[in-house]
C-alpha cells in the first residue's frame, strides 16, 4: 500500500510537469518572449526588494489565514462544516495544509488522488494572493493569472483521471 501511494505521488509530481510544459510551449508558440539580461543594477534592486516582498508574503498568508478561520466559525454556524465540497473549498485557503487535510477525508482514494492534484495545480488563495502582490508591478493580466491556474488544475485533474483509469 505504501510503495502505490509513492507512485501515485510520484504520478501526481510528473502530471504537474506536463502540464507545465503544456502551458509553457503554447504561450512560447503563441507570443514572442523579450528576453531582459541580468546585470548587476538588477540583483542589487532584487535585493533591496526582498524584505518587502517577504513582508507582503507574511501578510498574505496571515490575511487568508484570518479569512479561512472566518469561515470555518461561519460554515461550522450553519452546520455545513462537515460536507466535503465546504471542507474542500475551505482546504483550497492553503496548499500545505489543504494537502494534509484531503488526505484524511474519508472518500475514494482515486477520488483524493483528483483533489491532490488539482490543489497542487491551483497553487491555493494563499499562493494566488501571493502572486498577485507582486505582478501589479507588471503588465500581466491578473485575471488570465486565475483563469490559467484554474485550467492548470482541470488539465492536470484529466490527466491524472486518464492515468489512473487506463494505467493503475
Amino acid at each position: 500500500m505504501i510503495t502505490m501511494l509513492g507512485n501515485i505521488g510520484l504520478i501526481i509530481y510528473i502530471t504537474q510537469i506536463v502540464v507545465s510544459f503544456i502551458f509553457y510551449y503554447r504561450k512560447k508558440v503563441s507570443k514572442t518572449y523579450r528576453k531582459q539580461s541580468i546585470n548587476n543594477n538588477n540583483i542589487f534592486e532584487i535585493l533591496d526588494n526582498t524584505p518587502s516582498v517577504m513582508l507582503k508574503i507574511l501578510s498574505s498568508m496571515v490575511f487568508m489565514g484570518l479569512i479561512n478561520i472566518c469561515l470555518i466559525k461561519l460554515f461550522h454556524f450553519f452546520n455545513v462544516d462537515n460536507m466535503y465540497p465546504v471542507r474542500y473549498f475551505l482546504d483550497l485557503f492553503e496548499l500545505t495544509t489543504g494537502l494534509d487535510n484531503i488526505i484524511k477525508y474519508n472518500i475514494n482514494l482515486d477520488i483524493i488522488y483528483l483533489l491532490s492534484t488539482f490543489l497542487l495545480s491551483f497553487g491555493g488563495f494563499s499562493i494566488i494572493i501571493q502572486i498577485l502582490f507582486e505582478i501589479k508591478k507588471t503588465s500581466l493580466s491578473k485575471t488570465s493569472l486565475i483563469i490559467s491556474r484554474i485550467l492548470h488544475g482541470i488539465i492536470s485533474c484529466v490527466i491524472m483521471l486518464v492515468i489512473l483509469k487506463f494505467f493503475v
